[in-house]
């Protein structure tokens, strides 16, 4: 059973109803929705009157609220004994590619800070390939990036989302067919040396296209802002959080590509803010979590 599903019960019985308690929790009342009929399942027994305008908790549910805050109490206590020696307080540099700046790790940056306040965040922005050196010599203490296309025994990886290859274009061009954008428009590269140009280049090569290649450039947002000002079109990673730059864009799957970009966060084996990594890595997933759930809604 999820500690988190525990949690959100008990912000349901503080708040009286889901959409506030989502409030609380930093969640979407669908998410709460969700993560309570998943309790229910598990438990296989009705926690809340659903005939009622707004859920109510029925006689079972209220007696859960008291064990649930005990087990909870205890897991957080279980937890703070066994990482008291490493503090969720003092500075956390965190190392970042431009194209997660927009939305998506400002947003987990609140969530993070909303949660640990006493942590200080120090932000520097870099390429994949540049995050790599920083993180080796500790000037960082985790990155936010591709995954590098090697790694050494030292570092840890964790990913939190997977971006399949796609066209981008502006929506001022009319077909929606990838291959006929990339003939028939000039082409934007992402600079050979990144992640991302090896696997565009490698889309190209699968489909065995001429291209009219007319920029190289050296991050996403640059091409992103590029290509909304319809100066070509793009294969790039589709984001797992979009943003603003790309309401007036077409992001067109590429049904022939078998790569994809995975995005993690990086950090060294020995980090002794490990805590504060797992913490931001929390928080990434649940924004991804977020966005995903106001896009399927609508």
């Amino acid at each position: 059973m999820a500690i988190r599903f525990l949690r959100t019960l008990i912000a349901i019985s503080e708040k009286g109803n889901f959409s506030d308690a989502a409030d609380q929790i930093c969640v979407t009342p669908a998410a709460v929705s969700q993560q309570m009929k998943r309790l229910e399942e598990i438990l296989d027994v009705e926690l809340f009157d659903r005939n009622r305008r707004t859920p109510e908790l029925t006689l079972t549910g209220k007696v859960l609220v008291p064990r649930a805050r005990e087990i909870v109490r205890s897991y957080d206590s279980m937890l703070n004994d066994v990482k008291s020696e490493y503090p969720m307080s003092g500075e956390f540099t965190i190392g970042a590619v431009s194209s997660s700046l927009a939305t998506l790790l400002p947003v987990s940056i609140k969530t993070l800070l909303n949660n640990y306040p006493e942590i200080h965040i120090r932000l520097l922005t870099a390429p994949s390939h540049d995050l790599l050196p920083q993180l080796d010599r500790g000037a960082i203490d985790a990155a936010v990036m591709s995954k590098p296309l090697q790694l050494r025994n030292h570092f840890k990886w964790q990913a939190f989302a997977e971006e399949n290859m796609v066209v981008m274009c502006s929506k001022e061009l009319e077909s929606n067919d990838p291959f006929e954008l990339l003939k028939n428009n000039p082409y934007i590269r992402m600079s050979r040396h990144t992640v991302v140009g090896v696997m565009s280049d490698d889309v190209l090569q699968d489909a065995n296209l001429n291209i009219q290649d007319t920029m190289e450039l050296e991050s996403l947002e640059s091409i992103t802002n590029m290509v909304s000002h319809n100066l070509g079109v793009a294969i790039v990673p589709r984001p797992c959080v979009m943003d603003i730059r790309h309401e007036g864009l077409k992001l067109i799957p590429i049904d022939s590509a078998t790569q994809s970009r995975e995005m993690g966060i990086l950090s060294r084996q020995d980090n002794l803010k490990f805590r504060m990594v797992d913490g931001l890595l929390d928080a990434l997933k649940g924004t991804i979590r977020e966005f995903e759930q106001k896009s399927s809604s609508g």
